[in-house]
């Protein structure tokens, strides 16, 4: 009897260290990072992938595209940016874009690989993006968990830089108008964000800082 429980004792003990070998070890969550703290963040779009909100009123192309933003610390989960807009047309008529304050703000999944972020559109209290083509005014409001963005490290060193590539549907939106693209003024759901952004972080001296996710 005893020689049969001590030989089902080594078997559970055996089969106890296979299921530990075998268990994946446990994977952080991705995060964004800086080398030092009080990082000035700058942001512009793409020469070859530029920054295209497109409505039913046409696509939102700008000659400027910027984005500024702040991290305190040197670890961060998320990734806030003002825009700004300059030098635009919508459809060949030229446009003009007032933020109000408000901001980009990138959340990070849990993909490790490919850096995916969920992006909330914040604005001020009462405030939203306005897009003003000609006699047609498009509403922007304030909206969250619009996907999707995917981050990628770029450069090394001090001259490390994120890029985050935009292709963002479903933004909600309204268009007040006679020249606007679509009937009434009710709420339309397919606005898109997409293009290519390149962020770099500074000192308040001007001194280039890395950035970057994993």
């Amino acid at each position: 009897m005893f020689p049969t429980m001590k030989i089902l004792g080594l078997c559970l003990l055996a089969a106890g260290a296979i299921c530990a070998v075998g268990a994946p070890a446990a994977s952080a969550d991705p995060i964004f990072h800086s080398e030092v703290e009080d990082t000035i963040l700058t942001g512009s779009q793409g020469t070859e992938v530029p920054t295209v909100l497109t409505t039913d009123k046409g696509e939102l192309k700008c000659e400027i595209v910027k984005f500024s933003g702040t991290w305190s610390a040197t670890t961060n989960t998320t990734l806030t940016l003002k825009p700004t807009w300059e030098n635009c047309k919508m459809g060949g008529i030229t446009t003009f874009v007032t933020t109000n304050g408000c901001a980009l703000v990138f959340h990070l999944g849990l993909n490790t690989e490919t850096f995916e972020s969920k992006m909330d559109l914040e604005c001020p209290a009462g405030k939203q993006l306005v897009v003003e083509p000609g006699f047609c005014t498009i509403t922007i409001p304030p909206q969250a968990g619009l996907q999707q963005v995917t981050f990628t490290n770029e450069g090394e060193g001090t001259t490390r830089a994120l890029v985050a590539d935009l292709n963002v549907g479903g933004i909600d939106y309204k268009e007040h108008g006679a020249e606007c693209g679509s009937e009434g003024e009710g709420t339309t759901t397919n606005g898109t964000l997409t293009g290519r952004i390149t962020v770099k972080g500074e000192k308040a001296g001007g001194q280039h800082v890395g950035i970057w996710v994993d």
